[in-house]
C-alpha cells in the first residue's frame, strides 16, 4: 500500500494519470528525432533546452549563445552537443554576416516541422489531462 500524502490536492489516480501523460510526452519527444530505440543520443535533457530555445528564435542565434542554452555542461561539452546536432542535420550552421569570426545556428526546416508536430501532440495530451482533472476535481 502506498503512503498517503499529508496534504493531497489531487487524488492518487490523477497523480498516476499525470505520470502516464508524461510518459506519453516522452515517447512523442523521442519520435521527433526519428532514430532507432538504441540510439539514445538525444535523450539528454540538455537537448530539450537547446532545441526549444532555438525553436523560439526565428532567425537563429550566435553559436556562442546556443552554447549557453545547454545548462549544466561546460562550454566545450555544450559545443560538442551542438556539433552532434549539426552532423545529424537537426541544426544548420551558417556564417554570421554581421561578424566574420562567428557562426549562426538555427533549426533545420525538418527539425522545426518535427517540433511543431511534437508541440501539437503534447498540447493534445495536456488538454486531455486537463479535462480529466476538471472531471475529477481536487480533493480539498
Amino acid at each position: 500500500m502506498r503512503k498517503k500524502f499529508k496534504h493531497p490536492r489531487y487524488s492518487e489516480e490523477l497523480h498516476l494519470e499525470y505520470l502516464l501523460t508524461m510518459q506519453v510526452l516522452g515517447k512523442h519527444w523521442l519520435a521527433v528525432f526519428q532514430t532507432p530505440p538504441e540510439d539514445k543520443t538525444f535523450w539528454d535533457a540538455s537537448y530539450w533546452d537547446l532545441f526549444t530555445n532555438l525553436f523560439k528564435s526565428e532567425n537563429g542565434v550566435k553559436k556562442t549563445d546556443a552554447i549557453s542554452y545547454i545548462q549544466g555542461k561546460t562550454a566545450p561539452t555544450a559545443a560538442k552537443y551542438i556539433n552532434t546536432a549539426i552532423k545529424r542535420g537537426l541544426i544548420i550552421e551558417e556564417d554570421n554576416k554581421a561578424r566574420a569570426n562567428s557562426k549562426i545556428v538555427k533549426l533545420s526546416d525538418e527539425m522545426k516541422n518535427n517540433l511543431e508536430i511534437y508541440f501539437n501532440n503534447a498540447l493534445v495530451e495536456v488538454e486531455t489531462l486537463g479535462k480529466r482533472i476538471k472531471e475529477k476535481g481536487t480533493i480539498n
